[in-house]
């Protein structure tokens, strides 16, 4: 940043005297003895160097007139591209994180979603959020790397910067150390990152200051830091066993230090006393405080503001460092983090709205449903508050699966299932109705808490948290169809949609078909030993409302068929060594679990009219079964 003040100064000396030295204009003198003359109507006022000197002298902040503190400001201050607020006062910030390549090709798919994001955000910064890299070792290698990654906004001249996360550079791989990959993120044109002070914790530890659109007056500040790396702990650190409030989980992580929040308290403050008025902003670092879970934990009962969801535990520091209480204090409105690829939420705690930004690679574990990046708005006009949204890859479209609910049809109405499937026998019929009988007469178990609301025909059962298990049935090497209808806005790992099996070990004995974090279904069958797996990619637009699934095992043809929406169907032929085995492990069918109903995954997911039928469905009845639905 060109800064007017850095200019001016430098003839301030030790005693505070202020001399224009004409060093700073490329003179050798210390001071400049010429007239200057300025006709205004006729009348000539000569104005001598001095009273130019005083008078430029008057409007420095007081606190530039300290050598020592003004170094320090002018450091803070100085960045390659200077960043300002449009004309209407407005300035968007976009993070994404974890693209998290190990070699310098990154996938397509990412640098297409880099793109996508950043084309419809026009953001005035990008911040990658740490776990940009994994652990890459050769400096050029980093740099084709880093080419990859920011292509888009090095063509299209968009200033960004970036923050390190645990994988960058763990200390247990033979990772490239931060500082030569932070010279390498340097080169970069429009990167306007820093290393920061070399006595911190860490590396990149600094500060984007964001003027207003027509002066030098900063209107926002944007902190990055060093949240720390992947570091198995020693005796002399803190146990990896962390428990937060009710939340106990496996932490290796380093922790960010003292040294890094005085600073920040430090230079906030030099900054306001710059600035004359408290200067509101934004963090940015990769790991999450212990605040974050404490925030999510407490937002129902607290009645806070809150969005997004969590589908894996939230992951903070093992130790606590007051970095938050020093934020609240110096006008902090926003704390964006990384690190939990699929947790997306957003909740104000105690004045600052505490952020995930869910993954944008897809190298590494991720929902395609969040795959995106979080955008933090500010405003001139609203200083004392952001506006903070996830913008997804996939975007959520509202209505585009919407359902006018109607009743379940009466037995022996003309719109009754019997009317349309002839050919098949129909020996289990879920309409959870508010409740969980089956109109085939089967005896029907339940178990914890079903959740029964407004679902496709009448009503649906949710099972988050509870299971349903259909006693003796169990199909051993004869042929069958499950249909369904499916309502679920993600889910985390790979829950169970329905199975005979225990979901522990894939090779274990006896069927799933479960619907993971990636959008995808999936179908396993072990023998104990051995297993195989249909994998079906779910439409993009699923989490918008009910979908319809049909899965069909055709034991004479070896077959096992998955249709989504009546579609047309993925066909996995079973291996020679699973041909005739028995589909069963257990003596039940379990729905929203696995056959233990102990899988530690919840199927975050309503189901509605649960069909199974003797024998395989063809593609004809499935014609018929998606007439009685109106399809």
């Amino acid at each position: 940043m060109k800064n007017t003040w850095k200019r001016l100064l430098c003839g301030i000396l030790a005693t505070g005297a202020l001399f224009l030295a004409t060093a700073c204009s490329g003179g050798g003198k210390d001071t400049v003895s010429s007239d200057e003359s300025d006709s205004t109507e006729g009348h000539v006022t000569t104005i001598t160097t001095t009273e130019r000197v005083e008078e430029t002298t008057e409007s420095i902040p007081e606190v530039m007139k300290d050598p020592v503190k003004a170094e320090k400001i002018n450091e803070l201050l100085n960045t390659k591209h200077v960043l300002r607020a449009d004309e209407n006062g407005q300035f968007k910030v976009l993070i994404l994180s974890d693209v998290q390549f190990s070699t310098a090709s990154i996938s397509r798919e990412t640098r297409d979603n880099i793109e996508a994001i950043v084309s419809r955000e026009q953001p005035d910064l990008v911040i990658f959020n740490g776990d940009n890299s994994f652990a890459i070792n050769h400096e050029k290698t980093m740099k084709n790397y880093v080419t990859n990654m920011t292509r888009y906004l090095e063509e299209n001249k968009i200033p960004w910067a970036h923050v390190y996360g645990n994988h960058d550079a763990e200390l247990w791989r033979p990772a490239l150390d931060k500082e030569t990959q932070q010279a390498v993120y340097e080169s970069f044109e429009y990167c306007v990152s820093k290393a920061g002070d070399e006595d911190l914790f860490g590396v990149g530890n600094f500060v984007l200051p964001v003027l207003e659109h027509d002066s030098d007056k900063i209107a926002f500040n944007i902190w990055c830091f060093d949240s720390g790396t992947g570091d198995i702990y020693t005796d002399a650190h803190a146990a990896t066993d962390v428990t937060v409030g009710n939340n106990t989980f496996w932490s290796h992580y380093e922790n960010m230090e003292m040294n890094q929040v005085e600073w920040f308290k430090e230079s906030a403050a030099l900054l306001e006393e710059y600035n004359g008025a408290p200067i509101p902003g934004m963090m940015a670092f990769h790991i999450p405080l212990q605040e974050t879970y404490y925030a999510w934990a407490s937002r129902e009962t607290d009645n806070l503001e809150w969005t997004g969801e969590q589908r894996e535990n939230i992951s903070a520091h093992a130790q606590d460092v007051p970095l938050f209480d020093a934020a609240k204090e110096n006008k902090i409105l926003a704390i964006v983090n990384s690190h939990d690829h699929i947790n997306d939420f957003m909740v104000k705690y105690q004045g600052i709205r505490l952020c995930y930004t869910a993954c944008i690679g897809t190298y590494e574990y991720h929902a395609d449903d969040m795959l995106g990046g979080r955008v933090v708005e500010f405003n001139v006009a609203n200083p004392d508050d952001v506006n903070t949204y996830m913008s997804y890859v996939n975007e959520r479209i509202e209505g585009t699966r919407d359902h006018e609910n109607v009743p379940t049809p009466e037995a022996g109405s003309e719109g009754h299932i019997s009317n349309f499937i002839t050919d098949k026998n129909l020996t289990t019929y879920l309409t959870f109705d508010g409740d969980v009988s089956d109109k085939c007469g089967a005896d029907i178990q339940s178990n914890g808490t079903l959740d029964f609301t407004e679902g496709y025909f009448g009503q649906c059962v949710g099972l988050e948290n509870g299971y349903v298990s259909i006693p003796s049935y169990a199909p051993g090497t004869d042929s069958f169809s499950v249909a369904l209808w499916v309502n679920t806005r993600g889910v985390s790992s790979d829950p169970a949609l329905f199975a005979n099996k225990d979901w522990n070990k894939g090779v274990n004995q006896g069927y799933i078909l479960s619907i993971n974090r990636s959008g995808q279904l999936k179908f396993n069958l072990g023998n104990g030993s051995a297993r195989t797996d249909l994998e079906v990619d779910l439409p993009g637009d699923y989490r918008n409302g009910w979908m319809h699934v049909t899965l069909v095992v055709d034991r004479t043809a070896g077959t096992v068929m998955i249709a989504v929406d009546f579609g047309e169907f993925n066909t996995l032929t079973l291996p020679s060594y699973l041909q005739d085995i028995s589909f069963d492990s257990f003596d039940h069918l379990t729905i929203g679990q696995d056959a233990t109903g102990t899988y530690d995954a919840s199927l975050t997911a309503s189901l509605d009219e649960f069909m199974i039928f003797d024998g395989a469905l063809t593609e004809a009845e499935l014609a018929q079964l998606a007439a009685y639905y109106g399809k």
